[in-house]
């Protein structure tokens, strides 16, 4: 995950700003001459967030468990993202979206016996 802009975290709730730069090691081949950020870098950035934030272990998501996952609007290099993430009731909780509107969002089931 690039180095956020800004994080803020408050109770269980972590709110990052990332700017998508031509840059990014996720870009080459994704696709040529129109490069687009994969949905699993944003959601990778997510559990990022939640494992750092919220202490949650990497096992904590295995086997990956995905709800209501929502792809509505692509990212392109040269705009800021905010990843607003939320760890409750056992589900990791997130909203990507930009100035250009809401680009992902869904939850993600935590598996509480490797917690």
């Amino acid at each position: 995950m690039p180095t956020p802009l800004q994080c803020d975290k408050q109770d269980h709730k972590v709110r990052a700003d990332i700017a998508i730069t031509d840059d990014l090691l996720y870009f080459p081949g994704h696709f040529p001459g129109q490069p687009i950020l994969p949905g699993f870098a944003m959601i990778d950035w997510v559990m990022q967030l939640a494992q750092s934030h919220f202490e949650l272990p990497l096992e904590a998501f295995e086997p990956m468990q995905m709800e209501v996952v929502k792809f509505k609007n692509v990212v392109q290099p040269g705009i800021t993202i905010t990843l607003d993430v939320e760890y409750r009731n056992e589900r990791v909780y997130y909203v990507i979206s930009s100035d250009q509107g809401e680009h992902c969002s869904g939850r993600i089931l935590v598996n509480q016996t490797d917690t």
